[in-house]
């Protein structure tokens, strides 16, 4: 056995996993999961194969999963795949192409793990993963938890060639004799980590030859001192804590900055009101506040009082309603919400210089009778013109995790057909902007404006 091999059959063997466990790995053809898979088979692991077609380049992309597929079938493995169209998903979720194919990736490996009951999900992630991951998160602004890289095991979910550089794997591959594919994107700068892979790494190698290794020294160091930074925090937070959603905050008045921040950011977690920047400095000021009170976007409220920090959702709003006519504006406890009469084109103009607002958009001839704006009430049922489905506004809210004072807030637009439109949700099937309409009414929602 040559040293090549040896070296990624270690890394297999010291991922933790042991042969009978049960191991999903996620295969899309390229030489890092060829390997992965290979290694895992030859030594006598239990495997099943998932893999995910993003249908992002037509032709190609189905010959990487019938490739898969023999790989599958000549190993004798479980072979699993997923078809989705993950544009169409990144539009609708707003967010990048990336990110879009990371999260289906993911939740379809974990619906595969219960399904065959296996223990772990491995992926191929190598030492160049890494680096391009820490470099791209600086350019985007991280912390010390975005320096760390990914790490070698998060849960269930084990990376053994994350000691193992993608030369070693294409190594192993020629001596093994192991056909691959090559993703015809991989080569572009169209996606921004391809541009730190061909263009940022290149550049810091002519600066110093080894500065991939050097920057993977540099996330395990950081790794350990995230490590004990966060149990600090834990400590911490222990010791504030009074009650169920009861914390004593005059204990952080001798702490250090960074771990108070990083309570605000736990507690931000914790409440489920996310961990943007703005939001933990306000918690952080809240903090040393004698009085005050501060709301995360999901409803949940933190309350100071004497030192003290409780934190807890407000309760359901009482049943509004407003008749609104366009050129009306109205002022809920969802924000304001303004109503306006415009053209198709000024329409769509006014939507991309105002981004941040929430939008929605009727084909004015469509609308009957008066122009309700409420909160829910029960039997409330909705049509989307985006899924074509007709659902209990209960159940859609409860679907998206909204909590009981949210489902009390947020605005739905009537006539006298029922509801036709829902902020988060989209307007009613039929009733959307097509090519052919003259007149829009916008619906406006601005939760800035007092």
């Amino acid at each position: 056995m040559s040293r090549q091999i040896e070296r990624i059959e270690a890394a297999v063997k010291s991922s933790g996993a042991h042969p009978q466990d049960g191991i999903v790995v996620g295969v899309s053809g390229g030489a890092d999961s060829s390997a992965l898979l290979h290694a895992l088979v030859a030594l006598g692991y239990r495997v099943a194969v998932c893999h995910v077609d993003h249908m992002l380049r037509g032709e190609e992309s189905e010959e990487d999963a019938k490739f898969v597929e023999r790989q599958c079938r000549d190993y004798g493995v479980a072979f699993y795949v997923h078809h989705v169209n993950v544009d169409a998903l990144a539009k609708e979720q707003k967010c990048t192409t990336e990110e879009a194919g990371r999260n289906v990736r993911y939740a379809f490996f974990e619906e595969i793990r219960r399904k065959t009951g296996a223990r772990y999900i491995m992926t191929a992630h190598t030492q160049n993963d890494q680096v391009e991951t820490v470099l791209y998160r600086m350019a985007r602004g991280t912390g010390l938890h975005g320096l760390c890289g990914i790490p070698v095991q998060r849960e269930h979910i084990l990376r053994p060639f994350l000691s193992v550089t993608r030369e070693e794997i294409e190594s192993y591959c020629h001596e093994c004799n192991l056909q691959y594919r090559t993703d015809s994107t991989n080569e572009t700068t169209m996606y921004a980590r391809n541009r730190v892979r061909h263009e940022v790494i290149p550049a810091l190698k002519r600066v110093h030859p080894g500065a991939v290794q050097s920057i993977v020294r540099m996330t395990q160091t950081l790794s350990l001192e995230e490590d004990y930074l966060q149990k600090q925090t834990e400590q911490v937070i222990r010791t504030m804590h009074i009650e169920n959603g009861t914390y004593d905050c005059r204990m952080l008045a001798h702490e250090h900055p960074a771990i108070v921040r990083r309570v605000a950011l736990h507690l931000l977690k914790d409440a489920g009101a996310g961990q943007s920047e703005p939001l933990c400095e306000q918690l952080c000021a809240l903090f040393s506040m004698s009085s005050g009170s501060l709301t995360a976007q999901n409803g949940i409220r933190f309350f100071a009082r004497r030192g003290v920090l409780t934190i807890g959702e407000p309760e359901p709003v009482a049943p509004y309603a407003f008749c609104v006519v366009p050129g009306m504006k109205v002022q809920t406890p969802h924000g304001v919400v303004k109503c306006e009469k415009m053209t198709k084109q000024d329409a769509f103009a006014y939507q991309k210089v105002y981004k941040n607002l929430l939008y929605l958009a009727f084909d004015y001839d469509t609308i009957k009778g008066q122009i309700t704006l409420r909160n829910r009430r029960e039997g409330d049922r909705f049509l989307s013109a985006k899924t074509g489905i007709t659902k209990k506004v209960k159940k859609l809210f409860s679907e998206a995790g909204f909590t009981p004072y949210m489902k009390s807030t947020v605005p739905l637009i009537c006539d006298e057909t029922g509801v036709i439109g829902m902020f988060h949700f989209g307007v009613k099937k039929g009733m959307d902007v097509r090519e052919n309409t003259s007149d829009v009414l916008l619906f406006i929602n601005d939760k800035t404006e007092e």
